[in-house]
């Protein structure tokens, strides 16, 4: 700047030009350079804007989801490829943009498994103004598509809409999969291998919880029926191991059969012993199962020819009830239900014996939430 002053400055004195005429030639020329410069930073930013446009446009055309971006008057814009793959659209995403969006949805319409829900959810969203949503819908092809659904604005002006689409049946069909093995280890892990019915661990889980609840249902009566295979070591010694655990499996599923209500819960106590767990249930509806089990095992008339009771399989039994409180513990009923089955085998086996404390300091009323 400096050097073309100096050189208009040379060029007046030469020919003797006014000062006033020299003070415009200067204001001409930095005018026209400052013009120039705008005109050249303008352009530098246009270059630029049209750069990050494209590197965007690319990035968007690259992506394996659908995107789909609408203008204020629901007007394409820009639509990828992939969107047009998933959609099984002829036209690319270029013949399709300046085209009606809304015309494109229902064209695509037919695709789902419910096409007016489909156009439903698209018209609402138009209305619902400054609302995002995301949600999965069904293919009639069985595939699952995941939007999400963008508002553009600027201010408290709508500038547009945004449609971002996956294709998640191979995630949902993994997610499946997932649910399914962790439900088959949880029930593996709560169910007894050779008998199919609750184990030991299931069992201590399951008498906790109803413990719990009956102190939560103001004192329901909890009881419980411990069981135990007559002489089931000679059973083995005659017929083999084999037989032994074919046995279990015919006692163990007599047991479950006797079980109505889906509250009770049979359980293999360990080796030849059972369980019952009887929720809500008084003495006598306890002893009433207790009859209902013996009397199913005593008509199965399976051979046992060296018991020392009877020519066939026979089971021993004993009996608890309790009112849980918050002085007690659940492991008293678990002691007068086992103390009950060892008075049962001292006494000869082959029969049921109720913990006679409780019978003695308990009376019970008639209650139809009870079993009786």
């Amino acid at each position: 700047m400096i050097i073309t002053i100096l050189a208009v400055c040379t060029f007046a004195h030469y020919y003797k030009l006014e000062w006033l005429e020299i003070m415009g030639a200067i204001f001409l020329i930095g005018l026209s350079m400052h013009l120039g410069y705008q005109f050249d930073r303008t352009r530098h930013y246009e270059l630029e804007s049209e750069k990050q446009t494209a590197r965007m446009s690319a990035l968007v055309s690259s992506l394996n989801s659908g995107i789909l971006a609408l203008d204020e008057n629901r007007t394409i814009i820009h639509v990828n490829k992939e969107f047009c793959r998933m959609f099984h659209l002829n036209e690319n995403g270029e013949q399709l943009q300046g085209t009606n969006g809304h015309e494109l949805f229902q064209k695509n319409a037919p695709l789902f498994t419910d096409p007016d829900l489909f156009l439903q959810t698209i018209r609402t969203l138009y209305t619902a103004h400054n609302t995002s949503l995301n949600q999965e819908v069904l293919l009639i092809n069985g595939e699952i598509y995941e939007f999400d659904y963008l508002p553009i604005y600027v201010g408290q002006h709508d500038s547009g809409h945004l449609w971002h689409y996956r294709n998640v049946t191979e995630a949902k069909e993994k997610e499946r999969l997932l649910i399914e093995s962790n439900m088959i280890l949880q029930n593996l892990s709560s169910m007894d291998g050779l008998t199919g019915i609750a184990n030991r661990r299931s069992f201590d889980s399951r008498i906790a919880d109803e413990w719990k609840r009956s102190l939560r249902q103001n004192g329901e009566p909890l009881s419980l029926i411990m069981l135990d295979i007559d002489h089931f070591k000679l059973y083995n010694d005659t017929y083999g191991h084999q037989e032994g655990d074919n046995c279990l499996k015919k006692i163990a599923a007599a047991i479950q059969a006797c079980c109505i209500r889906p509250g009770d819960l049979a359980a293999r106590y360990g080796g030849e012993e059972f369980s019952v767990i009887l929720p809500a249930t008084s003495a006598a509806g306890a002893i009433s199962v207790a009859e209902r089990i013996k009397t199913a095992i005593d008509r199965m008339q399976i051979p046992h020819a060296n018991s020392l009771n009877s020519p066939h399989v026979t089971v021993s039994m004993g009996i608890g009830t309790v009112i849980p409180s918050e002085a007690g513990t659940v492991t008293t009923l678990i002691e007068h239900a086992d103390q009950a089955l060892y008075q049962a085998k001292s006494q000869g086996r082959n029969r049921m014996i109720f913990y006679q404390e409780i019978s003695k300091s308990c009376t019970f009323k008639k209650d139809t939430a009870f079993r009786l």
